[in-house]
């Protein structure tokens, strides 16, 4: 009879991080290169300034929207008007992004978090994140469909309660029972939740800002959303399972984004007149 010695898990090496993450940083800046220069090879393709007839059909049967059609004559300084006047806006729209954000960042973390938390094949992480996208996919535009009917705060203030009040319970019967099924219904649940709060969100937050500033307010509000609740979710996810030594722990942070972003709707709703 023959034993077998496990060797201890080798130390991670400080300077092949650095290296895989400078690769993976590179790689997407690669990607808007690439997307830069396609887009610009593509518009001269189809759309060639020399070609009048192209010029013509777009001018002529594709209209501006009326709302910048009235200012388009205005002398204005966006950027200055927009951190002058438009801080309290900037605010509810980042608020308002912080839990879809952050739940986008957790979709993309799935495999690793299965593989690693619940020790569940990579394999089955990546499907729960296919079965995520194809609900996103076909619910996101429904959703969108009634919030033109019944109004986008509304919608977003039921599903950001449904995520405060389901991510846990969720996840809580995911870690007691890991496996193939249950990770793709939690999943499927946080892509009916997650489709139901994001279908409205963009048009809430382009009706937060007036014409004028419209395009600056919404760059700004979403970039730096996004760079603060959504690239740090997968550090705080690890950093609060490592210091928590709990598997639920993601669910804690994607609760305090829930809140925030009640909080943020209302305010939108009643402080702001957003409907």
């Amino acid at each position: 009879m023959t034993t077998r010695t496990v060797s201890p898990e080798a130390p991670v090496k400080v300077h092949r991080v650095i290296v895989a993450a400078s690769i993976g940083n590179a790689l997407e800046w690669f990607d808007i290169l690439v997307y830069g220069f396609f887009a610009a090879t593509i518009s001269k393709q189809f759309f060639p300034a020399a070609d009048e007839t192209v010029s013509h059909y777009i001018r002529r049967y594709v209209d501006e929207a009326g709302e910048f059609v009235k200012t388009a004559d205005l002398e204005r300084a966006p950027v200055k008007e927009t951190f002058r006047t438009q801080q309290d806006r900037m605010l509810v729209a980042m608020g308002a992004l912080a839990v879809s954000t952050a739940i986008s960042y957790l979709i993309t973390y799935m495999p690793t978090f299965a593989v690693r938390e619940l020790d569940l094949p990579a394999s089955t992480g990546f499907a729960s994140t296919l079965v995520t996208g194809i609900v996103l996919t076909g619910l996101t535009p429904v959703v969108g469909h009634l919030s033109d009917r019944f109004g986008r705060t509304r919608i977003m203030l039921i599903f950001a309660a449904l995520i405060l009040a389901l991510v846990y319970p969720s996840f809580a019967f995911l870690v007691a029972a890991p496996g193939f099924t249950v990770i793709l219904g939690v999943m499927f649940l946080i892509g009916v939740l997650k489709a139901g709060y994001f279908a409205p969100l963009p048009a809430m937050m382009a009706e937060l800002f007036p014409v004028t500033s419209r395009a600056t307010g919404l760059a700004v509000s979403y970039n730096i959303a996004v760079m603060l609740f959504g690239g740090t979710t997968p550090l705080v996810i690890v950093w609060l399972v490592d210091m928590t030594g709990s598997k639920l722990a993601p669910t804690f942070y994607l609760m305090f984004l829930a809140v925030l972003s009640l909080f943020s709707v209302v305010f939108a709703r009643r402080r702001l007149g957003i409907h």
